[in-house]
């Protein structure tokens, strides 16, 4: 059920909108980070 069928103010909205968005910004600037160190283009030191 969405939120406009729940009759959640706009500004909540917004709020949880904005959350998700800095959400998938950051799962994608880690998963690039990720795959950038598993292959080496990162060099990553060893214990």
């Amino acid at each position: 059920m969405g939120l406009r069928k729940l009759a959640v103010p706009e500004a909540y909205r917004l709020a949880i909108d904005y959350q998700g968005t800095l959400c998938a910004t950051e799962r994608d600037r880690l998963s690039r980070f990720v795959d950038r160190i598993e292959s080496r283009d990162l060099p990553w030191p060893r214990p």
